[in-house]
């Protein structure tokens, strides 16, 4: 893939009830699940903003290598809203992740095998992943071999908030900047705390970094911030990313004067969203 190839524009596109199972004509043993929106080796000219995918019930949108930047993204419905590998080294912002009911993840990250190169390594800022109530599951999971940098955001729900594999980053015991997932200003509240078992020692030295990370319940109405959220420095913009916009607040929607989800998108459950 040509990393700054451009793939036209996706602007104000919903997806709804996409993604069921393909079965090959060839070898009907052999099937797949396309998601509701696949990017696959997309490049970073290619313009993609107010985009929603509702009631997907497998994938959302899944980002499969390349650097295609994602704006203003709504996910409801899906098992993963967000499902991405293969070396994906883009920049998303603006995301609201609503789970449907059952086992999932808002956000899946690993790359194509430990030591792929590219690794997946997203930069994903101003986001809030509401979870499911279940059993099993996470907000974000990271592994096998995935970087990443998650940046002013807020998870709640579910059972855990972080499953943070040991084989996430380098792999290599203990949290190394630059070579493992980084959080940074970010609010976590899960029912069962924010790690899952195999966080690790990696995980937990990552979230308890002095970046402002935050363990504290949460204020929203909705997926709109309220005093809990408003109450976490935000962080700035890592160096050289030239299309995360700068922000002074975590969390995709900063409060009710921030309207840029209202008028396109439906099914949020508040009276300023359509029914799907």
């Amino acid at each position: 893939a040509v990393s700054d190839d451009d793939s036209g524009s996706l602007r104000y596109v919903q997806v709804k009830y996409a993604g069921s199972r393909l079965v090959m004509q060839s070898d009907p043993g052999v099937s797949f699940n396309p998601g509701g929106i696949t990017f696959g080796g997309v490049g970073s000219e290619t313009d993609v903003e107010y985009v929603q995918v509702y009631n997907a019930p497998g994938r959302g949108i899944g980002y499969f290598g390349g650097t295609v930047n994602s704006r203003r993204v709504v996910v409801t419905g899906s098992a993963i809203q967000l499902d991405i590998d293969h070396g994906y080294r883009g920049s998303l912002q603006y995301v609201i992740g609503v789970q449907g009911a059952g086992v999932g993840r808002s956000i899946n990250v690993a790359s194509a095998r430990p030591g792929s190169s590219p690794a997946s390594d997203p930069t994903v800022g101003n986001f809030t992943l509401i979870g499911a109530d279940s059993a099993r599951g996470s907000g974000i999971r990271v592994r096998r071999g995935a970087v990443g940098t998650w940046l002013n955001g807020v998870v709640t729900g579910g059972p855990a908030c972080l499953d943070y594999e040991d084989g996430a980053g380098d792999g290599v015991e203990g949290f190394t900047p630059g070579s493992d997932p980084a959080f940074l200003s970010v609010l976590f509240d899960c029912a069962g705390g924010v790690l899952t078992r195999r966080g690790g020692v990696t995980g937990q030295e990552a979230v308890d970094a002095d970046r402002n990370n935050t363990i504290a319940p949460h204020t929203l109405e909705g997926f709109v911030n309220g005093p809990a959220e408003a109450a976490v420095p935000a962080a700035a913009v890592p160096r050289g990313n030239g299309f995360l916009e700068a922000v002074d607040y975590v969390g995709a929607v900063e409060d009710a004067s921030d309207t840029w989800w209202r008028g396109w998108t439906c099914g949020l459950g508040v009276e300023e969203s359509d029914p799907c």
